[in-house]
């Protein structure tokens, strides 16, 4: 106890420190706290519409409400309800998807339901909702009723590698934290994930994702008495726990937990409410989970029972945490460096009247150094603060109402919108970011594909930059007439939705993305081979070497092959033996003459390998560079002695 005394002791001195030292940068309230709605309110979240540049708040204390809101922090349409049957639903989370709804964008809403009436045990609801297209599905409840209903909810996060959501809950009775993955459907994808499943009691979780690492990381405590800070690192797109859980710190009692993702250091920011000094700690953890520097004191002036919610701003590098103000009975919050460090002692965010606010959270604008804060006022309404930081954006300019704020623009136009195209095929298009000060504000485009049938991304590859695109100088202004960018592709015959990235240099994020659904078709191929040797029926030593040529003369640029492999089956039907694998390129000068060109001279093949004694027929397979399958094959009846 004495350990955990002086650590408390530290922080809190450390925040005072902090608080005096002069401010790199500032937060300030921008425009006044607004109504979303009039309506009973326990539980908020907030999420931002990369696609479509607007926010999506959401509330519930019996039916679950949602509403967009523009940057500008105006009101979009009507507050509607997102359950189907309106039962006891509560604490609500909101992540977005770029890739749902056909690429056009939507949101996964998780909320807790007494299906039957009463506070718990609960069920885990989800439902999509798009601001282009309304719902996207049916409420479902995701899982049974076996969740806890209190405080932190059922927090989300999505993965824009595995295009996948991870939802995460504390279980009622056993109170461990569970997990599962969510397709852009809709649908779970496999089976729960065990996430914190040991007999601490394990609560308050909270997500974030690491794009750089494809993982998502969960936070939460365990223990009573003295209590366990607790992350765990989960793969996107299998759900498999990397590594242990590690320990963050080590505290008197906690209620709650916040947790971001920092692009700027690739490093999380971990926090969480003290008790009984009711202050705000936090942490720097490593990509790896394990922790950079101390225990620090984010805040003595806020604290956060309820709701504790930090958001790093890529176009910054800083992070916005919201709390109870405790001096204006207000939302509060405090701007942390990329360090992890109050770059002053905070503001507060709401003006609601000091009749207290709950359940503040914070979501950033990512083309701009700003966040909304969303908070329930007095359990009767939501409310909405947007919040601005002079702090420089990452690139170039001064913050706030001066400074360089992203506004990205672009296009795909090559292939079209569902075009059929072979497996060798073109991308091109333009790309810029007009908050640039100079160049076209773009260095980067990045091309994946994603079979529709739910296979892996494949990586079509890096795009050339600086296209002359004269248009775009005409528009825009001529730094901005090598705007285009074009790549060469090749993917397997399939259904593929075709998403094109691009890296602002203002922001230092991949920060804009356009799509579309392409069909990949072989083209007519014209498959020939030959193998020298070894010649039918031939007797062998167990060094084998297999000579021949390969072409796919439906090529335009090359021999047409790729790879030749070798198989050796044992015709007394045991398992087939691998030999090996070969490239194409030995010069045949004889199969161009034959063939009348010349890009065929570069067809002949060579594998070596080992086999044990034996008869087997030997089968030889080419890779064609038109189709992208092996096909064609030629076999021969081999004896090893």
């Amino acid at each position: 106890m004495k350990t955990m005394t002086r650590v408390i002791s530290i922080a809190l001195a450390l925040c005072a420190l902090l608080a005096a030292t002069p401010a790199s940068a500032q937060i300030a309230r921008l425009g006044g706290t607004f109504l979303l709605w009039n309506g009973a309110s326990r539980g908020s979240d907030v999420a931002y519409d990369t696609r479509n540049g607007v926010y999506f708040a959401v509330s519930a204390h019996g039916a679950v409400i949602g509403r967009f809101v523009t940057p500008d922090g105006g009101v979009l349409g009507d507050p509607f309800v997102i359950q189907s049957v309106v039962r006891f639903g509560q604490f609500p989370h909101v992540a977005y998807s770029p890739d749902a709804n056909g690429g056009n964008g939507a949101f996964l809403v998780t909320w807790l339901e007494s299906d039957g009436g009463g506070n718990a045990p609960t069920s885990l609801h989800t439902r999509l909702v798009s601001y282009n297209s309304g719902f996207i599905g049916p409420d479902r409840q995701t899982f049974g009723n076996d969740t806890y209903w209190e405080i932190m909810g059922a927090p989300v996060a999505y993965s824009t590698v595995s295009r996948e959501f991870l939802v995460l809950w504390r279980q009622y009775f056993d109170t461990n934290i569970f997990g599962l993955r969510v397709n852009n459907a809709g649908d779970t994808i496999g089976g729960v994930i065990p996430v914190a499943n040991t007999p601490q009691f394990e609560s308050d979780p909270s997500l974030t994702y690491n794009p750089a690492q494809d993982e998502f990381f969960a936070v939460y405590h365990a223990g009573l008495g003295v209590v366990s800070v607790v992350g765990q690192r989960i793969k996107a797109g299998t759900g498999a726990l990397v590594g242990g859980p590690s320990t963050v710190a080590q505290a008197a009692d906690v209620r709650t937990t916040g947790v971001t993702y920092n692009p700027t250091t690739g490093q999380y920011l971990v926090a969480w409410h003290q008790l009984p000094t009711d202050a705000i700690l936090g942490r720097v953890l490593g990509a790896d989970g394990a922790p950079v520097g101390n225990v620090t004191a984010l805040s003595t002036r806020y604290g956060t029972y309820d709701s504790l919610s930090v958001d790093a701003n890529p176009t910054t590098g800083t992070v916005l945490l919201a709390g109870h103000d405790k001096l204006a009975v207000e939302s509060g919050g405090v701007e942390l460096t990329a360090s992890g460090t109050p770059s002053s002692a905070g503001i507060q965010i709401t003006a609601a009247g000091g009749n207290g606010n709950f359940y503040p959270r914070v979501a950033t604008n990512s083309a701009r150094p700003e966040w909304l804060v969303v908070a329930s006022n007095q359990f009767t309404r939501l409310i909405g603060q947007r919040v601005q930081t002079s702090a420089t954006p990452r690139g170039g300019g001064g913050g706030g109402g001066g400074g360089a704020i992203s506004h990205p623009l672009m296009s795909l136009d090559v292939p079209s919108t569902s075009a059929t195209v072979s497996t060798s095929f073109a991308v091109a298009g333009w790309a810029v970011d007009t908050g640039s000060t100079s160049g076209t504000g773009i260095d980067t485009v990045h091309v994946w594909a994603f079979p529709t049938d739910g296979g892996s991304p494949v990586f079509v590859g890096a795009a050339t930059m600086g296209v002359s695109r004269p248009d775009l100088g005409a528009w825009l202004g001529a730094r901005y007439a090598a705007s285009g960018y074009g790549l060469s592709g090749s993917l397997a015959p399939g259904v593929y939705d075709l998403r094109v990235y691009a890296f602002s240099t203002v922001t230092g994020s991949f920060n804009n993305s356009a799509g579309t659904r392409i069909t990949v078709t072989a083209p007519p191929s014209q498959p020939h081979m030959y193998v020298d040797s070894p010649a039918q029926n031939q007797n062998l030593s167990q060094n084998i070497s297999v000579l021949g040529w390969a072409i796919d003369q439906a090529s335009t640029s090359s021999a047409g092959v790729e790879a030749v492999h070798v198989w050796a089956y044992p015709t007394s039907g045991a398992a087939p033996v691998f030999v090996g694998a070969g490239g194409v390129g030995y010069f045949r000068g004889d199969v161009a003459a034959v063939y009348g060109a010349a890009r065929f001279g570069a067809s002949g093949f060579l594998v070596q390998g080992t086999l044990a004694p034996g008869e087997y027929n030997l089968i030889v397979y080419a890779f064609s560079s038109m189709t992208r399958t092996f096909n064609q094959a030629t076999v021969v009846r081999i004896r090893v002695l």
